[in-house]
């Protein structure tokens, strides 16, 4: 049967199937003259659209221009450095061109521009192969991987952008974790080197997710000494989530305690680190654990309503909609308000059964309560009508959603698409696909993948061919799941 991957409901958390998938796809920005009013289009093409800007830039080198839009992978960004001079008061213009760029894991102007750069871009990915076949090739177990690294990788190669991508391909490709702790260990031994969150998150979790859990501890303390800024929520939830999954229990209440002592030395644990207490479980779909737990500790932290929702959200995963439903009750008789959050899990759970009617009703009580729907309620709802094979309403509600004053963005075509493809009308969903070109909207991996899979449901070889020439002729790699 066809899958569908709905969209995630909690803001700036990955879905549970996927846990901490690291996106490979850089962040996007302009650079130009600070008067330029040039219309910003991300969709034409990054390079086309930064000016009076030459290979060799550093942050010394901005007088005179403005990084005027950031886009992330969910949002854009204009004129951050407005932004941040309101939220950090006076600086200078080289100051603020460094928060930004931090903001966004690239620690130097230089490095963002070199992202971009077309030869040096080659350079950087022969680089990139030439270090990760050295860590492969290497016989770790029967000699130190360190020597090696400090013979053929020279101090100025290193960069916190270079690590970035080593560690990222490594991660991606399941590869050796005590090497790539290893290399992430000897990038750390450089005084110049300051790493990134994202390096440090990305080691962390190939080492948890092959059950390296001693080197884990081990890498943990040496961030709490020397860097403990890299210390996150988001490293947090690493851990005890691959804790919750391979150990007991017990041991997952003991990492926490353990984080809370010794790791994030100095900081009260509140709220925020209960919720990825209990997110850990629902991760594991452990919901007599993660109720357990909220029964356990909730007089100590003081629940919230995204608390509320990562529970409800962890019974949706498991399937179950009848507990989503009495725990949806319990939520709301302990005095908290839901949101549009919690409407859009209830309206999936249904939507994932079968009951697209109930999914409906719960739109139209949303609606009632003053509580509008979100481009996500209405993309789950679009998925819903296709489960049930209902394409006019599918039609109905994607056309409606200009009308609710939301945009549709790549995630509610998507929707659409796999409505159409699962009603078997490829001509349709080509000329959808087709639309989100003129657009400007972009095609992603679910893109294609709905696309391949209803066209080879439906024998059509020559499209498949074609589409996937169009593909390659985008430069677009798909992820490796997608095959």
């Amino acid at each position: 049967m066809f899958e569908i991957v709905e969209p995630c409901y909690l803001e700036e958390e990955p879905e549970f199937e996927k846990e901490w998938a690291f996106e490979v796809s850089p962040t996007m920005f302009v650079v130009t003259e600070a008067d330029s009013e040039k219309k910003i289009d991300f969709d034409e093409g990054v390079h086309e659209q930064y000016n009076a800007v030459t290979k060799k830039v550093d942050a010394h080198s901005i007088t005179g221009k403005s990084i005027l839009a950031i886009k992330s992978q969910s949002s854009t960004f204009k004129d951050p450095q407005a932004y941040l001079l309101e939220k950090l008061g006076e600086q200078t213009e080289e100051e603020v061109a460094e928060e930004v760029v931090t903001r966004y894991s690239l620690s130097t102007l230089s490095d963002l521009l070199l992202e971009l750069s077309p030869h040096s871009s080659v350079e950087k990915e022969i680089e990139i192969e030439r270090i990760i076949k050295i860590v492969n090739d290497h016989s770790f177990l029967d000699h130190p991987l360190h020597p090696t690294l400090l013979q053929h990788i020279p101090q100025s190669v290193l960069s916190p952008l270079l690590v970035r991508n080593v560690l990222g391909r490594l991660f991606a490709t399941h590869s050796n974790g005590l090497k790539a702790f290893e290399f992430f260990k000897f990038s750390l031994q450089h005084s110049h080197f300051h790493p990134s969150s994202d390096a440090f998150e990305k080691t962390l979790h190939i080492l948890a997710r092959m059950r390296y859990f001693d080197k884990a501890w081990e890498l943990m303390e040496e961030i709490q000494r020397t860097h403990p800024s890299l210390l996150t929520l988001k490293s947090m939830g690493i851990m005890l989530s691959r804790i919750a999954k391979f150990q007991t229990f017990e041991d997952t209440l003991e990492a926490f305690k353990r984080m809370e002592k010794n790791i994030f030395v100095g900081r009260k644990f509140g709220t925020d680190e209960f919720n990825v207490l209990l997110r850990a479980f629902c991760t594991q779909r452990q919901m007599k654990e993660a109720r357990s737990v909220f029964n356990r500790m909730h007089p100590r932290f003081s629940p919230n309503t995204k608390t509320m929702n990562i529970l409800l959200l962890g019974f949706k995963e498991s399937g179950d909609v009848t507990a989503v439903e009495l725990f949806y009750h319990e939520m709301v008789r302990r005095g908290f308000k839901p949101n549009n959050v919690t409407y859009n899990i209830r309206i999936d759970a249904y939507c994932k059964k079968g009951c697209f009617g109930d999914g409906l009703r719960l739109l139209t009580e949303m609606e009632g309560v003053n509580c509008l729907p979100t481009i996500e309620t209405i993309t789950t709802l679009i998925h819903g009508a296709g489960v049930a094979q209902n394409i006019a309403k599918a039609r109905e509600l994607f056309e409606e959603i200009p009308m609710r004053n939301l945009r549709a963005d790549t995630g509610a075509y998507n929707a659409l698409l796999s409505s159409l493809v699962r009603c078997r009308d490829m001509e349709s969903a080509t000329g959808l696909m087709d639309e989100m070109e003129e657009k400007g909207i972009g095609h992603d991996n679910i893109t294609y993948h709905t696309m391949f899979f209803g066209l080879m449901k439906s024998k059509n070889l020559d499209s498949v061919s074609e589409l996937f020439d169009k593909m390659t002729k985008k430069n677009f790699v798909p992820r490796r799941e997608q095959w």
